[in-house]
C-alpha cells in the first residue's frame, strides 16, 4: 500500500539560530547592482496577480540593467514531467539567481518551493515568494528539502482578487525588499 506524508500548513516553524536571512548574491557574494545579472523569474499560470507582479519586477530588473529570463511553470506527470524538469533545469542553468513564486495555496506552495529547491540544489541562489498565509508552509517544505534558511519575500494575503493597479503597486513597493534579498546594495 502506498504511503504519503500530510503536511500541516498551520505547523509552527522557527529558523535555527545559526541560519540567518541575510542577502544572497551570485556565487554567494553580495552583488553591487543588478546590472549584467540574469534574473530568472518563475511564472505560474494559475494566479493572474502573480503575472502582474512578475511583469512589474521584470521591468524594474531591466531598468536596473539586468537580463530577465522567464520560466512558466506547468505541473505535469509521466513523460511530460521529464520534459518539464528539463525545461526547469535549463532555466536554472541560464539564471544567476531564481525568483520562484507564488506560494499562495497548498499545491502552489509545494511547486514554488520545489522549483526554488531545484535551483538551490544546483548551486544557484533562489528566493521564494510567498503570501503571508503560506510562509510557514514554504519554510517547512524548504527545510524538509534540506534548505532551512531559504530566502523568502513575503507578499500580502490574499494577493489574488485585488485590482491590477493595487497588485502592481504592491509589486513596486516590494521590489526594494526583493533587491535586498538578492544582495543588491542600496
Amino acid at each position: 500500500m502506498p504511503q504519503g506524508l500530510v503536511v500541516d500548513p498551520t505547523a509552527q516553524f522557527s529558523v535555527p539560530a545559526t541560519v540567518t536571512n541575510t542577502t544572497i548574491g551570485v556565487n554567494g557574494e553580495d552583488t553591487v547592482s543588478l546590472a549584467g545579472r540574469k534574473i530568472g523569474l518563475r511564472q505560474d499560470p494559475y494566479w493572474l496577480s502573480w503575472e502582474w507582479v512578475v511583469d512589474e519586477w521584470a521591468q524594474l530588473c531591466r531598468n536596473d540593467g539586468a537580463d530577465v529570463l522567464l520560466h512558466r511553470h506547468y505541473p505535469s506527470v509521466g513523460k511530460a514531467a521529464e520534459e518539464s524538469l528539463s525545461q526547469l533545469d535549463s532555466f536554472v542553468a541560464s539564471s544567476d539567481v531564481v525568483v520562484s513564486g507564488l506560494a499562495t495555496c497548498g499545491g502552489c506552495t509545494m511547486w514554488t518551493v520545489h522549483d526554488a529547491v531545484r535551483a538551490l540544489d544546483n548551486g544557484k541562489p533562489a528566493v521564494i515568494v510567498a503570501t503571508e498565509h503560506f510562509v510557514e508552509l514554504a519554510q517547512n517544505l524548504s527545510s524538509r528539502a534540506g534548505h532551512p534558511g531559504a530566502r523568502i519575500v513575503v507578499m500580502p494575503y490574499p494577493l489574488e482578487g485585488r485590482s491590477e493597479a493595487e497588485v502592481r503597486q504592491i509589486a513596486r513597493d516590494k521590489f526594494a525588499e526583493l533587491a535586498r534579498t538578492l544582495g543588491v546594495r542600496a
